[in-house]
């Protein structure tokens, strides 16, 4: 058994440069962290080890705005936990199971100072979740299989101004892929391999790849891939609904944004000789429903 835990607490105060403002230099912060990690060794063949971490923060200040001076109440906090299982199946076979949770709260008042204008709150809440499990297996011929399996779900939700409301929003997605290293002799080696995702707002999208590399001598080596890839736009690319009123800019998501698709080739030759090493790479990247900002 072997565990690990540290608490931190810190405070830095606000000052006035001039005697008697109505503004602060920065804001009186307060913020608290605790981490705890935890390892045990049930067999020699199998360990269970536990993560958590977590903090709070609280500012509160007085600025000028465009709009007067305000004072600022804000909390944000964090925890994230995390548990992952080591297998030693057999001699040539390991198995890797993780689960993962995350949570960020954030709570803002910005009330005016000195006139009749009414508080504005805002919020921003995150949910992350994961689950996934690997197995990795050298068998005879020189090959080394990869698979696994990958779940999370991702919540939004979030203050609207823009249009007055609060409402969440969520998104799944299932990986499943496979991977094979193949030495076939002491000159080649081949990898192959593929992924299948299963989106809840943009359904399945499959995306092979494959890679080779060729050693010449000692001193040259060859490698070349090809790959497609798969992006969905995250929650905040297409939800995203975000006004400052005091500064005057506005964070907007896109809800008609497609998934980004890639494809990429790539070739290079490597010299290596002693402690030096001398390497030239061409590659192209075809991108389709690029996801940019503007």
């Amino acid at each position: 058994l072997s565990y690990f835990v540290n608490l931190g607490d810190s405070r830095l105060d606000s000052y006035q440069l001039i005697p008697g403002s109505a503004t602060t230099v920065g804001p009186d912060t307060r913020r608290r962290d605790g981490l705890g990690k935890v390892r045990y060794q049930v067999h020699p063949k199998f360990a269970l080890g536990f993560t958590a971490n977590a903090y709070h923060n609280r500012e509160t200040g007085r600025n000028a705005s465009e709009t007067g001076p305000v004072s600022g109440l804000a909390n944000d906090s964090t925890q994230t936990y995390a548990l992952v299982a080591d297998w030693i199946v057999d001699s040539a076979t390991t198995l890797q199971a993780r689960a993962y949770s995350a949570r960020y709260d954030e709570n803002n008042l910005t009330t005016p100072i000195g006139r009749p204008e009414p508080p504005s709150p805002a919020n921003l809440n995150e949910r992350f979740k994961r689950l996934d499990a690997t197995l990795s297996r050298q068998s005879g011929g020189g090959h080394f299989l990869q698979g696994g399996v990958e779940w999370s779900q991702v919540l939004y939700r979030g203050a609207n101004r823009l249009v007055g409301d609060n409402a969440g929003q969520q998104v799944t997605a299932t990986d499943t892929w496979l991977q094979d290293k193949w030495a076939v002799n002491r000159f080649l080696t081949v990898t192959v391999g593929g992924r299948v995702t299963a989106h809840s707002l943009f359904g399945n999208a499959a995306v092979p790849k494959a890679g080779a590399i060729v050693k010449l001598s000692d001193n040259w080596i060859l490698r070349g891939s090809f790959g497609l890839g798969f992006r969905a736009p995250d929650l905040g690319q297409l939800y995203f609904r975000f006004a400052n009123p005091a500064s005057f800019y506005q964070v907007i998501g896109n809800p008609a944004l497609k998934p980004e698709y890639s494809r990429t080739f790539q070739a290079g030759v490597l010299y290596r000789h002693r402690r030096y090493r001398l390497g030239l790479t061409l590659f192209r990247n075809d991108i389709r429903d690029l996801i940019d900002s503007r």
